[in-house]
């Protein structure tokens, strides 16, 4: 491969240098080479491997070309059949002439039944994707992954379950086939968006004041130095005459730089409640927005969403439900427990997030109880921010000079209150971790319940009127072995933590911390002796205990072995 781009590029050299002798030294580079590998492998095999190398050629460009033009037909699937649609409706009113002629060639051609069907999927894939961006953005690789492989399967699960119900095919079926499926991508983008967003983003966030600037009047009146001290001293502590609306400089949280619209329109906000109103209030109410928490607009869209579906999944089910009970047994039936399953399927992501909000609360509570409040793997406060720690000598202790506390800047009165508050929060957060992952253990194992209760009744209406469903035996018997591991998981589950503390032995010093580890395997964060710690018996590995607790929800094994 070298010699040959080697080659390559001597030839192109010389086709600049010299275009009229190419020709001649191209032959005679072919011609060295061809005799050198007939002396090396022989004649025959020479030209075998030749054609071999041709051959590999033109496959390779058979496959570039096929894979060009598939990925051509992927990207402008639905234009292309939108355009196929019309002209097709163009060319029945240009050759029948008339409008009831033409209708009637539409109805009566097979291939017209193709083009326009064809149409309609590319609409629906169009509506899934305007809908998708709309609510979730871009779909990530694994999202898009996921759910073609959920496609490929259950579009053919439902194609085998409608051949029970194959007297009564006709356009409306497919309709509400297509629209069937459309429902089902729209939930599993859902869910897993919201285990995306669970995992990485928090429901709620806060954004941090800019430093304030001095104000152009108190500039101006004390002169240069005064204002220098005025700015200097805004770094620590704001300033009454500067107003806390300034925009941020270089000394901006990350925080704040990433939310620059509500810092500009905090910005502004200070500005004209400065101009409109008087100072303390202006302040007070600069204060109190920069201390309201806020919900990341990815979140208000995913909610919208899962709500709408939630909706639409009620409507189809009461409408199945009341045609069914009005026209007797029909299709009505399948469509009515597949909404029912997808109604299922909503409740649980809706439950599920609703554990992430209840988070997000928490830490509302923990920054509201103390500004400086960060969030720490094992959930405790620290009266001490870790920039202000004093600090450490190579032997671990902290000299004198450095140990003595400066003075406090807040008043006296204050701390006893701000004590209470953490403590009260602090103890709410703790009860909230004991309890989340049964929680979350619960409503996964109802939804397993539910889902296998719907294909039971499904199995047993259609039993009752259509005879033995064979193709539906896949989807009962894979139902009810979920439901049968997660409630063996979860008995598991009850047993090995109703007796936590005495199971698994907690870490009572900072130099056995050191020795198992200071990070936890399980959130990726640190931990401290007088965080609530758990060791595992045999190994030894050491964990959070609000950690280890949800991780045996999910698995019965140490997560480092």
């Amino acid at each position: 491969g070298e010699a040959a781009a080697a080659a390559a590029a001597a030839a192109e050299d010389d086709e600049f240098l010299v275009p009229e002798q190419d020709g001649v030294q191209d032959g005679g580079e072919d011609n060295e080479e061809e005799e050198e590998e007939e002396e090396e492998l022989g004649p025959a095999q020479a030209a075998l491997r030749r054609h071999q190398q041709r051959q590999m050629e033109l496959l390779a460009q058979q496959q570039q070309a096929s894979a060009s033009a598939s990925s051509y037909l992927k990207l402008h699937y639905s234009s292309l059949s939108l355009l196929s649609a019309i002209f097709l409706v163009l060319y029945a009113l240009r050759t029948r002439g008339q409008a009831y002629l033409a209708l009637t060639y539409l109805t009566s051609s097979k291939l017209s039944y193709i083009v326009l069907g064809n149409a309609v999927i590319a609409a629906f894939v169009t509506a899934f994707r305007v809908a998708v961006n709309a609510s979730l953005g871009a779909l990530r690789p694994a999202e898009t992954e996921h759910i073609s492989e959920n496609m490929r399967w259950n579009i053919t699960e439902t194609c085998i379950a409608l051949t029970i119900f194959r007297s009564e095919v006709d356009v409306n079926m497919a309709g509400m086939f297509l629209t069937l499926v459309f429902m089902k991508c729209l939930h599993w983008a859902a869910e897993l968006r919201g285990s995306h967003l669970r995992m990485t983003e928090e429901v709620f966030y806060f954004v941090d004041p800019p430093p304030p600037t001095p104000s152009l009047s108190s500039s101006s009146s004390s002169g240069p130095n005064q204002a220098s001290n005025d700015a200097d001293a805004g770094n620590a502590t704001q300033d009454a005459d500067g107003g806390g609306g300034g925009s941020g400089g270089n000394g901006t949280s990350s925080a704040a730089m990433s939310r620059p619209l509500s810092s500009s329109f905090g910005h502004w906000l200070g500005t004209i409640l400065l101009v409109l109103t008087p100072k303390p209030i202006a302040r007070s109410a600069q204060t109190l927005y920069y201390r309201c928490p806020r919900i990341p607009l990815a979140q208000i869209k995913f909610l919208s969403l899962v709500y709408t579906l939630l909706l639409v999944d009620c409507m189809a089910m009461a409408h199945c439900g009341l045609t069914v009970a009005a026209q007797g047994p029909s299709v009505h039936i399948l469509f009515g427990f597949e909404a029912a399953i997808l109604t299922t399927s909503a409740l649980s992501t809706l439950a599920t997030y609703g554990l992430h909000v209840t988070d997000g609360w928490i830490t509302v509570l923990h920054h509201l109880a103390d500004p400086n409040y960060q969030i720490h793997g094992l959930g405790l406060y620290h009266d001490v921010v870790p920039e202000q720690m004093p600090p450490v000598d190579e032997d671990g202790e902290t000299p004198a000079a450095a140990a003595e506390p400066e003075p406090a800047t807040a008043p006296a009165a204050a701390a006893p209150h701000a004590s209470t508050a953490r403590r009260i929060v602090e103890r709410i957060a703790s009860s909230w971790r004991d309890c989340r992952a049964t929680l979350s253990f619960t409503i996964e194992l109802a939804a397993h319940a539910l889902r296998f209760l719907f294909y039971l009744m499904f199995f047993a209406i259609v039993f009752t009127y259509y005879g033995m469903p064979i193709n539906i035996f896949r989807e009962v018997y894979v139902s009810y072995q979920q439901l049968r591991q997660r409630l063996t998981s979860f008995a598991n589950y009850r047993r090995l933590t109703a007796n936590m503390n005495e199971r698994f032995e907690a870490v009572r010093s900072d130099e056995e911390l050191d020795g198992l580890g200071r990070t936890c395997i399980i959130c990726r964060d640190g931990m401290d002796a007088r965080g609530g710690c758990k060791k595992l018996p045999g190994c030894g590995h050491c964990f959070h205990g609000h950690c280890l607790r949800e991780w045996l929800g999910q698995q019965q094994t140490c997560p480092t072995c």
